[in-house]
């Protein structure tokens, strides 16, 4: 079964249930020479979602699912991967048993970084049980955006 790294929105539990209509098992993991950002903006471009970009000596936070093939189809559908919002990319992760083979997202189009929304960066936050207490904090300090959009897009979840 296949391993998908959530960085972004996907960190949620409860979103990823309701998205696969299963709870997937859930560790925490590390991305090595990356760092996390904020610059795939949505349609209105006042704010941004998450992104990994390569970033030697850096590295992102996240939770690690293992999924059945089919689910990845259903995340492609939220990621937006045939409208070109963002792409696969296989990943090395490490996780407590060791380095593991995995399935990112990266977005395709973007832009200057923006805040993202407090809505959004919430669902960041509810990874707290697998993320380390320094990396949670520096999520935490985070700046937001203080508007709530009107209607989130579905795609944009990482």
């Amino acid at each position: 079964m296949p391993r998908y790294f959530a960085f972004g929105s996907n960190m949620n539990a409860d979103r990823m249930h309701e998205r696969l209509g299963w709870s997937a098992k859930r560790f925490a993991a590390t991305l090595p020479d990356f760092r996390l950002l904020f610059n795939k903006q949505v349609p209105s471009g006042r704010w941004c979602v998450a992104n990994i970009t390569p970033a030697p000596g850096q590295s992102v936070e996240g939770i690690a699912y293992t999924v059945k093939h089919r689910d990845l189809d259903v995340l492609d559908g939220y990621e937006g991967v045939a409208e070109g919002h963002y792409e696969r990319l296989p990943v090395t992760i490490f996780t407590a048993s060791g380095e593991a083979a995995a399935i990112a997202y990266s977005a395709l189009k973007t832009g200057p970084e923006f805040p993202p929304t407090r809505e959004y960066l919430n669902h960041l936050l509810a990874g707290q049980p697998l993320l380390n207490d320094n990396y949670f904090q520096w999520l935490q300090q985070t700046p937001v955006y203080n508007e709530t959009p009107a209607k989130e897009q579905h795609w944009l979840s990482e």
